[in-house]
């Protein structure tokens, strides 16, 4: 035994005597930051997050680290979506006889939801950020690094942070948001048939656009993978002045469009605006004219009181449009009811998505029918009183013009 011992301490000796005099090893923490430019991150919005432009933490993002020398990885995992250590690896314990690759990923486990951020939907590729190809480690440190400025990483951290704020009670979820533009219109869109969201350069460079349509997927994938029946067409009858649209936030529309895009449009409030708070700022997207004196307006606008000044907070289509109102309704609107419902009447954003389930959009009339039993508005009241906010409904339903 005691010769064996002799012999294990002459080995380790030789070891120790054959690596380099200044060979050690480091504890090393890497942390990632989105870089953004959003065309909306602005203070003259009134929201109250991403009101700049500034480096956010990139919540949940992917990150590999590779030693060079036999491609091990070290780290190859989501980081934490919240707390001190969002968007950072584990301390990582590298070898200064070593090099390593450093880069992030487009995808991102936040709130228990996959976001995937993709080229196009015919390679399905993330996207990879290299940040170090060959990094040597020289003490124990935390290297926080950021994504060059770029449409995927602007859509990557609009995403996060709305899944960050709700989940909308979706666990597991994969979300893929391409940057490529809608193959039917050629701007934003998401995908009736498979709930995949589509983004154009404009899209990917407004924070609003992004989760809106992220608010269609969520819609999508909380209805059992199925979309809602929709339609926009409904005799407009001075609405809007911009008579070649009939799908804008103060058009008139049948119900089941404008209940459609309001509860995407919430979504998106709800991302970047604190429902504790009375002021809800939201920048519109589109050319509008609120008070129809054939101006567009601004597009910055409120949520929570009127659009713009002279316009009203409370059923805009029973104000402004004519003709036939029964189960038609405006977009703007129904954001409204939804906003009111989450922080007046303090239902959650689980539980109006899970109206939405309940009410079963897909299989609805988009143009409703004689009886009046099947109007999106009525079957919506109906997975109201389902999941027991009846009273809640009814206290902000009529005051926002969407029960017709």
């Amino acid at each position: 035994m005691i010769r064996q011992a002799i012999l294990l301490c002459a080995v380790s000796a030789l070891a120790l005597a054959s690596m380099p005099a200044h060979a050690a090893l480091y504890s090393v923490k890497f942390c990632v930051d989105y870089s953004i430019d959003f065309d909306d991150a602005s203070g003259s919005v009134g929201d109250d997050f991403y009101t700049s432009n500034s480096d956010r933490t990139a919540l949940g993002i992917r990150i590999k680290v590779m030693r060079n020398s036999d491609s091990h990885d070290m780290y190859f995992d989501h980081t934490d979506w919240s707390g001190a250590d969002a968007g950072c690896t584990d301390s990582l314990v590298l070898d200064s006889t070593e090099d390593y690759t450093v880069s992030a990923q487009s995808r991102a486990l936040v709130n228990g939801n996959y976001i995937n951020v993709l080229d196009d939907d015919g390679t399905d590729n993330l996207y990879s950020h290299v940040e170090y190809l060959a990094f040597v480690p020289s003490s124990s440190t935390t290297i926080t690094f950021d994504t060059a400025i770029a449409d995927q990483w602007n859509i990557a951290a609009a995403a996060g942070q709305a899944m960050s704020r709700r989940s909308a009670g979706l666990s597991g979820q994969n979300f893929d948001l391409y940057t490529q533009e809608c193959p039917s219109t050629g701007s934003s869109c998401t995908s009736n048939s498979t709930g995949d969201v589509y983004l154009s350069t404009f899209g990917a460079e407004h924070k609003y656009v992004v989760v809106h349509e992220l608010g269609h997927a969520m819609a999508y994938q909380s209805n059992g993978d199925s979309s809602a029946s929709f339609s926009y067409g409904a005799t407009l009858n001075s609405c809007y002045t911009d008579n070649t649209r009939n799908h804008e936030a103060n058009s008139k529309e049948y119900q089941s469009a404008a209940v459609n895009e309001g509860i995407a449009h919430y979504y998106a409030a709800i991302a970047f605006n604190n429902s504790a708070e009375s002021s809800c700022g939201f920048a519109y997207y589109k050319t509008t004219d609120w008070d129809l004196d054939t101006v567009t307006d601004a597009t910055n606008v409120s949520c929570e009181s009127g659009p713009i000044a002279g316009v009203d907070n409370a059923d805009y289509l029973g104000d402004w449009c004519t003709g036939t109102l029964t189960n038609r309704a405006v977009e703007w609107d129904w954001l409204r009811f939804f906003w009111d419902l989450d922080t007046d009447q303090s239902v959650t954003t689980t539980t109006i998505f899970e109206i939405w389930d309940d009410a079963n959009p897909n299989s609805w009339n988009s143009t409703g029918d004689s009886t009046g039993s099947n109007y999106p508005s009525t079957r919506m009241r109906d997975a109201a009183n389902t999941n027991g906010v009846l009273t809640e409904w009814d206290n902000e339903d009529n005051t926002n013009g969407v029960q017709r």
